[in-house]
């Protein structure tokens, strides 16, 4: 069970991708919540 070095690689790389899609969703949200308290 000592071979998940290779797996830490992999959740970071998946990460790494989530990250560049939440700021786009977060983006698209804020916006949205603004209109609202407005």
């Amino acid at each position: 069970m000592q071979h998940t070095s290779s797996t830490p690689p992999t959740l970071i790389e998946n990460f790494k991708m989530i990250p560049m899609s939440t700021p786009s969703i977060s983006d698209v949200t804020t916006p949205n919540d603004t209109s609202y308290v407005r």
